[in-house]
């Protein structure tokens, strides 16, 4: 039931964004949505199973990210923000799907210079079943800045964890983490 909420927040989020944008162009002026496509470089960290009091290391992982925002205000961007990430540890890999809402701040992006957006999101992962691991759920918590140059391309640099998170049977968090990102902005 939980997963079944999570999907229907995110997609009403993500039908409304276009709205959002479009009653907010008007006053925001100039482009009033941004759709992103990236690739996601993971690098290691480490996770924490509570009922084994034990770390144990999570590999350099790769990923696809796709992100709509909009502009709400000025200098206020929100959207929405899906990542798949093929996630490693013990020689074992998961597919991790993340979903979710995120604000950022816009900086610059006149006169040929980039536009500087540092932001905070939050989401729900969801790590499927692995080496006899049932499917594990989390919070997970993101915040960077990313850097838009004028001809599209873009990089980001965020520091990613899940302050809580697992499965009926375990207890899981993980991070912090650094991603980086590089891709385009349409």
């Amino acid at each position: 039931m939980r997963r079944f909420a999570a999907v229907l927040v995110l997609a009403g989020l993500v039908l409304s964004t276009p709205a959002i944008a479009q009653q907010n162009g008007a006053a925001a002026g100039g482009r009033t949505t941004i759709y992103t496509v990236k690739g996601i470089l993971l690098m290691p960290g480490e996770a924490y199973v509570e009922e084994a009091d034990a770390y144990f290391d999570i590999d350099m992982s790769f990923g696809v990210s796709g992100t709509i925002d909009a502009k709400l205000g000025d200098r206020i961007w929100g959207g929405v923000y899906l990542d798949l990430l093929n996630v490693s540890a013990f020689d074992e890999s998961a597919l991790m799907f993340d979903g979710g809402v995120g604000i950022k701040a816009a900086f610059g992006g006149v006169n040929g210079k980039p536009l500087w957006r540092p932001g905070i999101g939050f989401g729900y992962g969801n790590l499927s079943s692995n080496a006899g691991l049932d499917a594990t759920q989390y919070l997970t918590i993101r915040a960077g800045v990313e850097a838009i140059l004028p001809s599209g391309w873009l990089a980001e640099a965020l520091i990613y964890a899940a302050p809580t998170g697992g499965n009926d049977d375990f207890t899981i968090t993980y991070g912090p983490m650094v991603q980086l990102r590089f891709g385009r902005a349409f």
